[in-house]
């Protein structure tokens, strides 16, 4: 009887523990879901990240001097010319080669402007999937997908602009005299080099640069992550599909 009696309450006790344990585990995972972050949130936390990314990125590198006064982004004279500006740099024309170095950076600084409203149009078309594959990714996913998505449609924009600001500035015309005065030269041999296609691609190469700086902002300091939807999207913590 006695043993009985034992099986018995051993049998309720072991029930019990297991009872507890099970809530203590559904307590543990109600506790842990409180801060999943939602499908919902992803999305519109990664497009806020992006917008804010954008918008600054766009804002430093369009500003008075933005290219020209960052050692970073600033276009260098296209290697192909660097003999043209030696060379005339040395015959007295020091004076013209710096101020054509300055404008293109002027040019590619006012050119810019229009990669926001590119990049706003991007950022409706992210999916819950595009969001998680750049949240999760390394420090230069959103600026690597914004690259794949948007260089062709920006560098097809961006160009006439160029062109036109080119020829605003008197670049394109001061860029002609240059290379006629260097063509004259003897035994040099002639140059021809598209400077409009050069100064779009380092146009976008800086401001590609320049959203890369601000998406690891974001990423890693928390003090740039403006708003309660941004520290709550990029905390670790909160990203539960990697547990």
């Amino acid at each position: 009887m006695r043993v009985y009696i034992v099986i018995f309450f051993a049998m309720l006790f072991m029930c019990n523990t297991s009872e507890i344990s099970n809530k203590l585990s559904n307590l543990d995972l109600s506790s842990s879901r409180k801060n999943e972050l939602t499908k919902e949130e992803v999305i519109r936390g990664l497009k806020e990240a992006l917008k804010i990314g954008t918008q600054k990125a766009v804002n430093i590198v369009s500003k008075k001097d933005g290219f020209w006064n960052n050692p970073l982004i600033r276009i260098p004279i296209p290697e192909k010319l660097k003999n043209v500006t030696d060379k005339l740099s040395r015959l007295g024309f020091k004076k013209d080669v710096q101020k054509f170095h300055k404008q293109l950076n002027i040019a590619a600084e006012k050119s810019s402007k229009k990669a926001l409203n590119i990049f706003v149009e991007q950022i409706t078309k992210i999916t819950f999937e595009d969001a998680i594959v750049i949240l999760t990714g390394n420090d230069s996913s959103i600026t690597t997908y914004f690259k794949e998505k948007t260089y062709e449609k920006l560098y097809t924009e961006f160009k006439p602009d160029v062109n036109n600001t080119l020829n605003d500035l008197k670049i394109i015309a001061f860029y002609e005299k240059l290379i006629d005065i260097y063509n004259k030269i003897p035994l040099v041999k002639k140059v021809n080099f598209d400077l409009t296609n050069y100064v779009t691609e380092k146009t976008l190469e800086g401001l590609f640069l320049e959203l890369k700086n601000q998406e690891k902002n974001i990423r890693n300091k928390e003090v740039f992550r403006e708003t309660k939807l941004l520290k709550r999207v990029f905390d670790k913590n909160n990203w539960h599909w990697n547990r």
